[in-house]
């Protein structure tokens, strides 16, 4: 980490997604500069677009983690885009940070939000084509829930243990009720199941819009903006 040369206002840290190095995560030299690298495109372009609007030419940073596909991976790269945000804020107090990330690079700066450890958190983060910036169950038979599980189980004793009764006469007419009974219930049970997880998904998603409204608010901006 080192202090820009110049005075630019903005400090720009780009970072990429799953495999955004390689496969095997390594510096080879390339025909073209990627696009968070210097000399790249991107960086030309923007540089460009920024002039344009008065804005002088910002000064580019890499946050450099493994691209591996995997929640681990993503979180270890999410502390170490934090500590470099910070060693930015002490080095070069008053630039203004953007964080530009692309692919699951997104999940990696969202994450990296949470663990800034210093009181000016007003940061802005670009995201292009991240997957998700949140991760919910998935709604399903096999999810673990307890009312499922019970299903589950009372099926397979079901399946497995009744057709013997049945076929030695233990099974009594009252437990032959009982039987058709518990179709109708398993049903009402998955149904329910699905049903309250698609509330709390939708609860999710409207507190996380509550929060990224807030966190633009006072960059007068909109999360589409953003």
């Amino acid at each position: 980490m080192v202090a820009p040369s110049a005075d630019p206002a903005w400090i720009i840290t780009l970072v990429h997604g799953t495999w955004g190095r390689g496969f095997f995560s390594l510096d080879k030299p390339t025909k073209s500069p990627r696009w968070f690298e210097a000399g790249s495109e991107f960086r030309h372009h923007l540089s460009i677009e920024l002039e344009t609007l008065g804005i002088p030419a910002p000064h580019f940073e890499v946050c450099k983690w493994s691209g591996s596909n995997s929640i681990a991976a993503r979180e270890s790269a999410a502390r170490q885009l934090a500590d470099q945000l910070e060693s930015q804020q002490r080095l070069n107090p008053g630039r203004r940070q953007l964080v530009i990330a692309h692919s699951h690079g997104g999940n990696v700066a969202v994450r990296a939000t949470t663990h800034l450890k210093s009181t000016d958190k007003h940061i802005l983060v670009a995201t292009l084509a991240t997957p998700f910036i949140e991760i919910f169950p998935r709604s399903s038979i096999l999810s673990p829930s307890p009312v499922l599980t019970f299903v589950y189980l009372a099926a397979n004793v079901m399946l497995g243990v009744f057709p013997f009764l049945f076929l030695t006469g233990i099974i009594k007419p009252l437990t032959q009720f009982w039987l058709v009974l518990y179709g109708p219930l398993a049903l009402i049970a998955i149904v329910a199941h699905f049903f309250f997880n698609s509330t709390r998904q939708k609860k999710k998603r409207d507190r996380l819009g509550k929060q990224l409204v807030q966190h633009t608010s006072h960059e007068g901006l909109t999360p589409t903006q953003v």
